[in-house]
């Protein structure tokens, strides 16, 4: 019941992207600690793959939801995207052109907006494969005590 409910929510917010709307979307999990949280709200527009830049947050079918993760390449010949969230330890799967579905362009906390340079976001996708480990731990660790 629970997942057709959650395929019915994000099948809404993919249609709302595909006619040029912005969707706000909550964060529930951890992948992409310490830049966001649960509780946390992504805004998110369906830009053209060719626009995307390194280290976007870009939004894509997963198996059973929506998923927010950095871009940290693509293959345009093979029409794939390489994505990673920043608290996990491994790489995504390939992510076909097909189940793209937008980026994020605002990020908000607690009804603040969190700012992000296009620097820092490149800097981030080149560091991730490193600092994942490091993330997951201190992921877990914030979600058990301070959450």
């Amino acid at each position: 019941m629970k997942d057709s409910r959650l395929e019915n929510i994000s099948y809404t917010f993919i249609e709302l992207l595909n006619t040029g709307k912005e969707v706000d979307i909550p964060v529930y999990g951890m992948s992409m600690f310490p830049f966001f949280l649960p509780g946390d709200t992504v805004r998110v527009k369906k830009v053209a793959v060719q626009d995307l830049i390194k280290g976007d947050v870009v939004v894509f079918r997963g198996s059973l939801r929506l998923v927010a993760h950095r871009l940290l390449s693509w293959d345009k010949n093979n029409r794939r995207l390489f994505c990673k969230g920043d608290g996990l330890i491994y790489k995504d799967r390939p992510v076909v052109f097909n189940d793209y579905c937008g980026k994020v362009i605002l990020h908000f906390r607690k009804g603040r907006v969190m700012e992000s340079s296009n620097l820092g976001k490149r800097l981030i996708a080149y560091v991730s494969p490193f600092t994942g480990i490091v993330f997951f731990i201190l992921g877990r660790i914030w979600y058990r005590f301070f959450k």
